[in-house]
């Protein structure tokens, strides 16, 4: 027997993220801590004048990057993971955007010499689209 599950009673990603948000910090999530101690093993040795950060979150990443970047756009699609980040990380060197990735790039513009997208592929509708697209200059 086919299970209809309604569309409508189905949480959207962005909805999961936004309810998520508040606790995202908090959970037990090894996949979320194994990626944060990848990145900044392999990151820890280079200094980058600009990062395009995106899938931002809570601003856990960003919160180091800045030390490591000149300046970083971080960019997420979830509303209350932005509002964390705001919270968290207070810095004129990074600017957060509200920003589906998915779609064309107006939140990123210029040369960046460092792009992070932390857990984000398996969001990525095309992922063959999402790799070949370039900030505006």
């Amino acid at each position: 027997m086919k299970q209809n599950l309604g569309i409508s009673k189905l949480m959207s990603v962005k909805q999961a993220y936004n309810s998520w948000a508040q606790q995202y910090d908090t959970n037990e999530n090894k996949t979320r801590d194994l990626e944060a101690d990848a990145l900044r093993q392999l990151l820890s040795p280079f200094y980058f004048s600009r990062c395009l950060e995106l899938g931002c979150g809570t601003g856990k990443n960003t919160a180091w990057l800045m030390h490591k970047c000149g300046f970083i756009t971080a960019v997420d699609f979830s509303r209350q993971m932005l509002e964390k980040a705001t919270q968290k990380v207070i810095s004129d060197k990074v600017e957060f955007v509200e920003g589906d990735i998915n779609r064309e790039w107006s939140f990123a513009s210029g040369e960046y010499d460092l792009v992070t997208f932390s857990l984000v592929l398996e969001h990525i509708k095309i992922l063959e689209s999402f790799l070949k697209k370039r900030p505006l200059t």
